[in-house]
C-alpha cells in the first residue's frame, strides 16, 4: 500500500516516499513496484509470437514543483481507494475471471478489503473489455475504469488519493498444483453472487426451478462464429431436437452464442432457463459458472480429435512460423489441435446427454445426496 499519491497518465507521483526524492536518501534502482504478470495483445491468436507481453515498467517519480496544478496541490481523496492490479490475459474471459475476480472476492470475503475499494485494472492503453465492469461491479460502491481512464489528464482534481493498493496476483494456472487453491477462491458462489447483482429476485423468477422432477429439459449448443466451432452444429441441434428420453422427459434443443454481448442481463436470463450446456474449448464455457446451481455442461474438447474427416485444422497450420516455438513443440501441437474446427460425433454427446437426465431430473439419489452438501455442484461431461 503506498500513502498520498498521485496519479498522471499511468505515472505514479508519490509525495511521501523518500526513496523517490532526490536528494540523499534518493536510491536508483530501487523498484516502487514490479508486476510479474503478462497480457494478451486483443486480436491475435494467443499461440503466436509476441501475444504474451509483459506490462509496461511502472513510472514513478517524486513531485516537483512542475507538476499540473491539481497535483502540485493535491487534496488526496480518503473515501475512495483504487486498488491497482496488473491482471493476467486480462482480454480472456476465462482467465480474467479466474485469476482476477475469483481473488478480489477472495480479498473481500477475508476482510482485506471492502467496497471502498475502486478496482482498477492496468491495460497498457488497451480499452477495457465490457465483462470488467459485469463482473466487478457487485463488489465495490465505485466504478471500475482503467488505470489509464483514471489517471486522465481530463480528470482534474480526482487523480491524487490518500492511500493506493497495488496487487500482483497469481495466475490460476500458477497456483500450487495440489489443488490448494481451491480453498481461497469459490467460483460458484462468486458467479451467483453477480447473478444476484444483475438480476432482481423476479426476473430469475420460474426457471430457478433447481432439481427434481421438471417438464422438460432444455439443451443449449454454443455457437463459435470464427474459430474452434461445430462445423455440424446445425445438424446437432436438429439431431437434439428429436431426442426422447427413456425418462419421458421433454426435451428442446437451442443454439446460443456467446459472441459480441451487449446486453449483459439478457444472456444471464438466458442462461438461467439452460439445463445442459454444451460447447467447445474457448466457446465460452465460463459462463457454465453463471447458470443455475445443479445444471450441466458438456466440454466438447478438440485435442483428442485427430481424424482428418471430422477435422478443419487451424488456419495457422499453415504458417508455423509465426507460432510461438518457445514454448516447445508440445505447446505448438496442442494448440493447433485446440483451435481446429471438428464435426462432433452425435452418438457420443448423446450418450452424454443421457446420463446426465437422470441427475438432472432429480432420480438420481446420489446427485441429490451431493446436493445437499454442495448446492453449487456441477455435473460437467467430456466428449
Amino acid at each position: 500500500m503506498m500513502e498520498k499519491i498521485c496519479i498522471d497518465q499511468n505515472r505514479f507521483i508519490a509525495f511521501d516516499n523518500q526513496y523517490l526524492r532526490p536528494g540523499a536518501t534518493f536510491e536508483a534502482g530501487r523498484p516502487f513496484f514490479q508486476p510479474l504478470s503478462t497480457h494478451n495483445i486483443p486480436g491475435y491468436p494467443d499461440n503466436v509470437k509476441g501475444t504474451k507481453t509483459a506490462w509496461s515498467q511502472i513510472m514513478a517519480r517524486a513531485n516537483s514543483t512542475r507538476d499540473p496544478p491539481d497535483i502540485r496541490h493535491p487534496s488526496f481523496q480518503k473515501c475512495r481507494v483504487p486498488l491497482i492490479w496488473w491482471p493476467w490475459w486480462a482480454f480472456n474471459p476465462s482467465e480474467f475471471y479466474l485469476s482476477s475476480v475469483l481473488q478480489m472476492e477472495s480479498l473481500q470475503r477475508d476482510g482485506i478489503i471492502d467496497r471502498g475499494v475502486q478496482f482498477v485494472p492496468v491495460l497498457d492503453g488497451l480499452e477495457s473489455m465490457p465483462f470488467h465492469s459485469w463482473w466487478l461491479a457487485p463488489f465495490s460502491d465505485h466504478k471500475v475504469e482503467s488505470l489509464d481512464e483514471m489517471s486522465a489528464p481530463t480528470r482534474v482534481g480526482e487523480r491524487c488519493f490518500e492511500r493506493v493498493v497495488l496487487c500482483d496476483q497469481h495466475c490460476f494456472w500458477n497456483w500450487p498444483p495440489d489443488g490448494s487453491w481451491l480453498e481461497a477462491v469459490q467460483p460458484h458462489s462468486v458467479a451467483q453472487q453477480i447473478v444476484e447483482y444483475h438480476l432482481r429476485t423476479g426476473e430469475r423468477g420460474s426457471h430457478s426451478k433447481g432439481n427434481g422432477p421438471q417438464r422438460s429439459i432444455k439443451v443449449a449448443l454454443i455457437e463459435r462464429r470464427t474459430h474452434r466451432k461445430i462445423l455440424n452444429l446445425d445438424e446437432v441441434a436438429q439431431r437434439c431436437r428429436g431426442l426422447a428420453p427413456a425418462d419421458g422427459s421433454a426435451l428442446s434443443c437451442t443454439v446460443i452464442s456467446f459472441d459480441d454481448i451487449t446486453d449483459y442481463p439478457a444472456l444471464l436470463r438466458e442462461l438461467q432457463t439452460i439445463d445442459i450446456l454444451v460447447g467447445m474449448h474457448g466457446a465460452g464455457l465460463i459462463n457454465s459458472y453463471f447458470m443455475r446451481p445443479g445444471t450441466a455442461f458438456t466440454y466438447a474438447f478438440q485435442l483428442y480429435v485427430s481424424d482428418p474427416a471430422r477435422c478443419k485444422p487451424s488456419a495457422l497450420a499453415a504458417t508455423p512460423e509465426a507460432l510461438n516455438h518457445e514454448m516447445g513443440p508440445d505447446f505448438v501441437q496442442q494448440t493447433l489441435l485446440r483451435d481446429q474446427d471438428i464435426i462432433l460425433d452425435f452418438e457420443v454427446l448423446a450418450d452424454m446427454l443421457s446420463r446426465a437426465l437422470p441427475v438432472l431430473n432429480g432420480t438420481s439419489a446420489d446427485f441429490r445426496a451431493l446436493l445437499e452438501r454442495d448446492p453449487g455442484y456441477f455435473v460437467i461431461g467430456q466428449t
